[in-house]
């Protein structure tokens, strides 16, 4: 809740945080079915991160990709059901692959393919510049770049595209 204050957004009580939740082989479905019962319009649920829900019993059968659909699949349909956005949270790779940004998503395709709606927000360590990229069933496209205000904790569209995507060692040369 800190960074929401840093962002300049007070406590709600429309908010609420809950650090220890069961596993979704375990009674995470069910928690957010009866949360959804007992709140005025729920509307977003946030998992950080999606590997902390992950079945403790996994199927050894199937590819990645058919396991993960059958994992994140039923928590979609839930979710289609009461009306509300499910926002998983998930890290990217170490090795950036250009080809394709999806495949940096730390995951295998069963997990993208089963979201409506993918953003991955990039940016390299300690960088104030990243990139905000995103695909899905029902939006555009976007690929955009962004600035972190670490004063104010927020990100925000580059002002100047242009600069904002200059390397380090390039902008110093126009610094000079």
């Amino acid at each position: 809740q800190q960074r929401f204050r840093m962002a300049g957004h007070p406590p709600s009580d429309h908010f609420r945080i809950k650090h220890d939740c069961p596993s979704l082989d375990d009674g995470l479905l069910d928690l957010i079915d009866r949360w959804t019962q007992t709140v005025t319009k729920p509307s977003t649920v946030i998992i950080d991160t999606a590997g902390r829900v992950l079945p403790t019993k996994r199927s050894k059968s199937g590819n990645a990709y058919e396991n993960d659909t059958a994992i994140w699949a039923p928590l979609q349909s839930m979710a289609l059901n009461h009306g509300i956005a499910v926002i998983a949270l998930t890290h990217l790779t170490k090795e950036s692959r250009d080809d394709d940004w999806l495949k940096n998503i730390q995951s295998s395709t069963g997990f993208t393919g089963v979201a409506d709606t993918i953003i991955c927000l990039e940016r390299q360590r300690n960088e104030p510049r990243g990139r905000l990229r995103a695909t899905g069933r029902d939006i555009e496209e976007v690929d955009r770049p962004l600035h972190f205000d670490s004063k104010r904790g927020r990100w925000s569209f580059a002002t100047n595209q242009l600069r904002s995507e200059l390397t380090p060692e390039r902008q110093l040369i126009i610094d000079l």
